[in-house]
């Protein structure tokens, strides 16, 4: 059976600074990294309640939920007070741990932070590099541990405490989120290669629409509004279908009515991005997701389209810039407009790809 001892040894081995807290947000183990982020030593931390480094009311509720739920949580830009009255902004994961206990890590935001700076250059390369970066440093170690715990998962067997089921379940699951955001990376700041063929663009809004009933809820509630005129488009169905699923995603996050209004018609106004195509391209299919929800911060709305932003919990800010640049390698473009009681965000596509004389 699972000790205090050797979770303790488990603590030592994560490279965050990590702590165990009870129901009441007491500290009752801590780690070197944390000792060294909180500038206090392990016996005094062990005095301390989480409360005195951070906002009571907003740690307060996230244990209510994460022991309430039985799931974890992830909390990001925390402002983080140590024992010296420094401050510094962190992100904060907490999972459920030893019945009503918390496994409380912390991390740094030094390292998400010069992403967004850099990305903000608009320079796909450094995103690139950053990504590879990542990958060597995080999901190659991530991939040994699951590996590893699969192997454990394999020997679990009547005898195996609840204790070590659940720290096996724990080390799983945030795994795969740790591995899942790296590929979604990969993803976005690698080479989209396009297997292009003439589709029906509702066909594929439609297949985006069933894929979400069968991620969040078959009650999300879809309002369609096709121009049946519409001829068929030379896209690559996989990419934009993910490029509308985000769409979607984003709007379905937006705590909406869980209402999305989509409508595709004949717009002969746009025309492409001199800044993404050398040619003019006339860009007449018009393609509008329409939400109800709250709008868009106004403080993100500059940056809405650049990696790693997002105002929302549990969020990577990934699915947007995704979409934005499967959009343009179809010579494409993809705006918005907000205000509190709805956004919408129109998508404009060529019919086929034929340059307009200056």
């Amino acid at each position: 059976m699972l000790t205090l001892d050797s979770l303790y040894s488990f603590m030592s081995s994560l490279p965050m600074a990590t702590l165990l807290l009870d129901k009441d947000g007491n500290i009752k183990l801590a780690n070197s990294n944390a000792e060294q982020m909180l500038n206090v030593s392990h016996s005094l931390l062990k005095k301390e309640s989480i409360y005195v480094f951070f906002n009571q009311n907003n740690i307060l509720r996230l244990i209510k939920n994460v022991i309430k739920d039985e799931t974890s949580c992830s909390e990001y830009s925390c402002i983080l007070t140590d024992y010296k009255n420094s401050e510094q902004s962190v992100d904060i994961h907490l999972s459920k741990c030893l019945e009503k206990n918390i496994l409380f890590m912390i991390q740094e935001r030094t390292i998400v932070k010069k992403a967004v700076d850099e990305v903000k250059t608009n320079s796909f390369g450094i995103l690139k590099g950053l990504t590879n970066a990542f990958t060597n440093s995080i999901k190659n170690p991530v991939t040994s541990v699951l590996g590893a715990s699969e192997l454990l998962n394999s020997q679990l067997n009547k005898n195996t405490s609840n204790l070590d089921k659940e720290l096996l379940h724990i080390i799983n699951k945030e795994s795969y989120l740790i591995k899942g955001f790296i590929e979604n990376l990969n993803l976005i700041s690698g080479s989209i290669a396009l297997n292009k063929k003439k589709i029906n663009i509702h066909e594929v809004i439609n297949k985006t629409i069933t894929k979400a009933k069968i991620v969040f809820s078959q009650n999300l509630d879809f309002s369609l509004l096709y121009d049946p005129s519409l001829p068929d488009l030379d896209i690559d169905e996989k990419h934009m279908s993910i490029a509308f699923y985000n769409i979607i995603k984003n709007s379905i996050e937006a705590k909406s009515d869980n209402k999305i209004i989509i409508s595709t018609s004949i717009n002969h106004t746009m025309y492409s991005d001199p800044s993404i195509s050398s040619e003019r391209i006339k860009l007449p299919v018009q393609i509008t997701f329409q939400d109800k929800g709250p709008g868009i911060n106004k403080t993100i709305k500059n940056d809405i389209f650049q990696p790693f932003i997002s105002t929302k919990n549990n969020f990577n800010g990934l699915g947007l810039t995704y979409a934005l640049q499967v959009i343009e390698l179809h010579k494409g473009l993809i705006k918005f407009d907000s205000n509190s009681n709805k956004t919408n965000f129109h998508i404009f596509l060529p019919l086929m790809i034929k340059s307009v004389k200056q």
